[in-house]
């Protein structure tokens, strides 16, 4: 029985809000492989979609990617293939944070001065700093713990991350973005950190989260004022609309 091919979802190409630093390449190509999910790649498609640069969806499933998975630089996604023109042999690469610095240096949503792109370097490591306890209450083996004994045990893990853990590590990112001062995470302007943030954020607020309240950010106004800021972005929100859609179609 043939497998089933990729489903690539041709991304909306909005006129660019923001003046681009340096050019993609009228003849490049871009393909963003992943999951119907925003996990890892939501951030790289918002920073395509705010650049207004056309690329290819390419959403998989769990069979197909095992079947890709030998095939990609780190057995991870997400992945961009890149094709500079025509005839050229694609690039493979792998790892969320490289592609998105690639696509973000290409669209001016990664500072050329070498101080300020530490800054949103330390951002978006934080962001790490953040996500790697969450990721650790839903894949313990990745980071070498055994598997939950039970449910009991996977939601005390999740009390914990919600009661003792996120607290300080919330409060940090909001003390940064208030020192900051203009609603961004670094300088004033959206950077490719305020993209990454958004997305794993909106995990958090998401509800999908069992044991971690939906309300939990609500004692950082910078944090959650960040979500509306980056929502605000005329791409950003047209992409989301027509996600939306497409998803409600899809579940129809």
């Amino acid at each position: 029985q043939p497998k089933p091919k990729p489903k690539s979802n041709p991304a909306p190409t909005p006129k660019p809000t923001l003046s681009l630093s340096l050019s993609l390449g009228t003849m490049a190509s871009y393909k963003l492989t992943y999951f119907d999910i925003n996990g890892r790649a939501e951030y790289i498609r918002l920073a395509f979609v705010a650049g207004g640069i056309e690329f290819d969806n390419e959403l998989i499933n769990r069979d197909m990617w095992q079947a890709m998975k030998p095939t990609t630089p780190f057995g991870q996604l997400p992945l961009l293939t890149y094709t500079k023109a025509e005839g050229e042999e694609p690039v493979k690469i792998a790892q969320s944070n490289a592609i998105l610095r690639f696509v973000g240096k290409a669209i001016g949503l990664y500072p050329e001065d070498p101080v300020a792109a530490m800054h949103v370097d330390s951002a978006m490591d934080y962001m790490e700093d953040i996500m790697a306890p969450m990721q650790a209450t839903i894949f313990p083996p990745r980071y070498a713990m055994p598997a939950w004994d039970g449910e009991d045990a996977r939601m005390a893990a999740r009390a914990r991350l919600a009661n003792d853990i996120l607290p300080s590590k919330f409060a940090a990112a909001e003390a940064l973005m208030a020192a900051n001062g203009s609603g961004w995470v670094v300088g004033d302007a959206m950077t490719i950190a305020d993209l990454k943030w958004y997305t794993h954020l909106n995990r958090f607020t998401s509800g999908d989260l069992d044991g971690v309240p939906a309300t939990i950010l609500d004692d950082y106004p910078n944090l959650k004022g960040l979500l509306a800021k980056v929502e605000a972005v005329p791409a950003i929100a047209e992409w989301q609309a027509a996600e939306q859609a497409r998803k409600a179609a899809k579940n129809t």
